[in-house]
């Protein structure tokens, strides 16, 4: 999967890219495109036919997310960053496309995921479960990473092809939980903002159940994944710009399901509110929604203090 700046405009492509130029710079230890490209490109460097001095400046594009690297740098990189090839192949990239093939692709793309998860979605050979999904979900969530965020996001679209619309909520909020607890990481990965607003646009704005819908246009995504992050550290040591730990992805999902406190939970939950695509709200709809806005306004407030 190969693309260059002809794709410029295409804002996976863009996120895609400097997720992999980040966890190189990050792995590597080096603050600077020009470093890296001293370290991984050598013949970019040298002197032209009249003496002068060049540089090819690739890497500056790779952290613009301006251009992709090619499989033979990819190749090349990995050798000394293992795991950065297959951050940059992995199918979540495709997953996010609009124009991908999600109906035709998904059980193909769900069959790459690691067998673990394999194990708790499918029932059958590929056949995906039709029950237990909220005990499913929630050791789903216990295994948070780039595999979950790709198999809960191929389950909501899914869901919402078959008319599953209530269950691709449920698909939806798992996958907001997962995205707030690997938060920290993709800030570090500076793209933590753009992601989250891919997910508002290609994903949650287009699950609508029972005359609902998600409110995420002014959500605080980087403020609650840190808050998160700043939870799991009280308990935890562990490297800051990494994936996070096992013990403290468990310390974040008691946070999100309210182990730890209503308030914090409440706060942290996206609103939910009427679907006004279809006509005007009835009132019992508004009167909830209502309700709802009060107590999460009265949740995040009993949070500032002590923020």
């Amino acid at each position: 999967m190969t693309k260059n700046s002809a794709s410029k405009a295409d804002p996976v492509e863009r996120i895609r890219r400097i997720y992999w130029y980040e966890g190189v710079r990050q792995a590597t230890g080096l603050t600077s495109a020009y470093a890296l490209e001293r370290l991984f490109v050598t013949d970019g460097f040298g002197r032209n036919k009249d003496g002068i001095l060049f540089n090819r400046s690739t890497w500056v594009t790779y952290k613009k997310g301006d251009h992709t690297p090619k499989p033979a740098l990819v190749a090349r990189v990995d050798l000394l960053v293992p795991g950065s090839s297959w951050e940059i192949h992995h199918i979540w990239w495709e997953v996010l496309r609009p124009s991908s093939q999600r109906s035709i692709n998904s059980i193909k793309w769900l069959r790459q995921l690691e067998p673990e998860l394999q194990i708790l979605v499918f029932d059958g050979r590929d056949k995906i479960r039709n029950h237990d999904w909220p005990q499913v979900l929630e050791k789903i969530e216990h295994r948070a990473s780039i595999d979950v965020l790709a198999c809960l996001t191929i389950l909501v679209f899914l869901s919402l092809e078959n008319g599953h619309f209530e269950q691709a909520s449920e698909f939806a909020r798992s996958t907001l939980r997962v995205l707030l607890m690997l938060g920290h990481h993709f800030e570090c990965r500076r793209i933590g903002s753009d992601l989250f607003k891919l997910y508002v646009e290609e994903v949650f704005n287009k699950v609508q159940w029972n005359e609902q819908r998600f409110y995420l246009d002014d959500y605080a995504f980087s403020q609650w994944a840190s808050v998160l992050h700043l939870v799991a550290q009280d308990t935890t040591e562990a490297e800051t710009h990494l994936m996070p730990s096992a013990e403290e992805i468990r310390v974040m999902c008691g946070v999100l399901r309210g182990t730890r406190g209503l308030d914090i939970a409440i706060a942290i939950d996206p609103l939910i509110g009427p679907d006004l695509d279809i006509g005007p709200p009835r009132k019992k709809v508004i009167d909830a929604f209502e309700r709802a806005l009060c107590i999460h306004r009265q949740s995040v407030s009993s949070m500032l203090p002590g923020e």
